[in-house]
């Protein structure tokens, strides 16, 4: 059923844009074709505006979640739309202006209205067509379990993948060592976690002297902490042993981090599995995560 037909027509509000307009720079920076988004009620008065998206080469996908209040909303009606058409929209206006999204009886296009939410003197008002969904099946990540957590600052992590890029690398690698030695007295353990990368003329690495924070792991996950003020010594190679290796595309990575600014992201980790980043945006439970399979030996 279409969302132009009255049982399907919303109305949600987004009372600032800079979340909304973080993930639809990620979006159509990642994406060259149009995206679906679905609108999904959590209370009578929130909303969660959703993303599920994979790359033609399905190596990559972005999920997010944005909440968003609702004027009004039936069941769970789904658009797609080019998302550079969306980000030009928002970038039209500064980041604190409010947004209404709605759709229209008898029309498959949606409305965009933008506007100064205080003293509304500015409206803005976009209607935008849509197209046919992809229709492309994401595969399930829920039953995924990561050993690693890495937690890094934004603009440090960006600054290297970037760096790393600049270089002509293709890929970027993560590797995880410990000391064999256990936990200090407040219950941390030195961890060194180096990005690194081949480039055409030059190879790099950037090495992190992190903590493993012991008290915030649960089920077997480790939670390691690249921004500390803790006094770290360096261990001796001969003391660490590897926990984790991997490769992945730096193309989608530097893509992915050009969008964001501050806060921290999360990456997990684990053998053999994808590279999970998650970036806070904003407001309660909402987020962007970009996934990203592992490069293949010889491949």
């Amino acid at each position: 059923m279409d969302i132009c037909e009255a049982e399907h027509l919303f109305h949600v509000t987004f009372d600032c844009t800079a979340s909304l307009r973080t993930l639809l720079e990620a979006l159509s920076a990642i994406f060259s074709r149009g995206v679906e988004f679905k609108l999904t009620r959590v209370s009578e008065e929130e909303a969660f505006l959703k993303v599920e998206a994979i790359d033609n080469s399905q190596v990559c996908i972005v999920k997010s979640s944005v909440r968003c209040r609702i004027t009004s909303l039936v069941g769970e009606p789904t658009f797609t739309i080019d998302t550079s058409v969306l980000n030009t929209c928002l970038k039209s206006v500064q980041p604190h202006y409010s947004l209404d999204l709605f759709s229209r009886p008898r029309s498959s296009d949606i409305t965009l209205r933008l506007y100064e939410s205080i003293a509304r003197t500015h409206v803005v008002n976009f209607h935008v067509s849509t197209m046919v969904s992809p229709g492309v099946q994401i595969p399930p990540l829920e039953d995924i379990t990561f050993n690693f957590t890495l937690e890094f600052d934004a603009p440090t992590l960006r600054n290297c993948i970037r760096s790393c890029r600049e270089t002509h690398a293709n890929d970027v690698s993560f590797t995880i060592e410990v000391p064999k030695n256990g936990a200090n007295n407040r219950g941390h353990v030195h961890m060194i976690v180096t990005v690194s990368a081949e480039g055409t003329c030059v190879s790099q690495e950037r090495v992190f002297h992190s903590i493993i924070d012991t008290q915030r792991g649960s089920n077997g996950s480790s939670v390691i902490v690249t921004e500390h003020e803790e006094e770290v010594s360096w261990a001796k190679p001969d003391d660490l042993e590897k926990r984790f290796h991997g490769s992945f595309s730096i193309n989608y990575l530097a893509l992915f981090l050009k969008c964001i600014e501050k806060h921290m992201v999360t990456a997990r980790l684990e053998s053999g599995k994808p590279l999970v980043l998650t970036y806070p945006l904003g407001s309660d439970d909402s987020f962007i995560v970009l996934v990203l399979a592992p490069k293949i030996d010889g491949v």
